[in-house]
């Protein structure tokens, strides 16, 4: 099911995260922070959720990026 929702647990092992690690990512100080924050929703404090299609489009997006960065790391000369 695309649409489905996603405890912290279940969500971190799609990610093969900890816990504890993806908790620290929905923090509000680590979202300002980041350039590609996980998108997620609260209900209160202590439950947070995630929906599985918004968690492989961020995934699909943090890729990209990455790969993006690679490219332009190659091809870039080191000067001593």
């Amino acid at each position: 099911m695309e649409d489905e929702i996603l405890t912290l647990d279940e969500t971190a092992a799609l990610l093969k995260l900890k816990p504890s690690q993806l908790r620290e990512l929905t923090r509000t100080r680590t979202q300002v922070r980041s350039e590609h924050p996980i998108p997620f929703f609260k209900f209160h404090s202590k439950a947070i959720r995630f929906r599985r299609s918004a968690v492989e489009r961020w995934i699909g997006r943090l890729a990209q990026v990455s790969q993006m960065d690679r490219q332009t790391s190659a091809g870039k000369s080191v000067v001593q």
